[in-house]
Parts: C-alpha cells; structure tokens; sequence
C-alpha cells in the first residue's frame, strides 16, 4: 500500500465517522515526520 493508498483509505474512514477530512489533515500535520511514511 502507497501513502497515497492509505491517506485515500483513511479519508474515506474518516469521512465515514464523520470527521471532516480537513481536520484529520491538520492533526496529521502535527505528527512528526518519522511518523508520517
């Protein structure tokens, strides 16, 4: 699975339990980059 794969897997999960896509995006910026693939 691509990183492209899992944001596309993890948007559709996130929108699903209704949790706007923007705000995964920011959470997933305060990760550091290590964490991020």
């Amino acid at each position: 699975m691509t990183r492209e794969d899992a944001r596309r897997f993890l948007k559709e999960a996130v929108e699903e339990n209704g949790v706007p896509w923007d705000d995964f995006d920011d959470a997933m910026a305060l990760l550091p980059a290590s964490e991020k693939g």
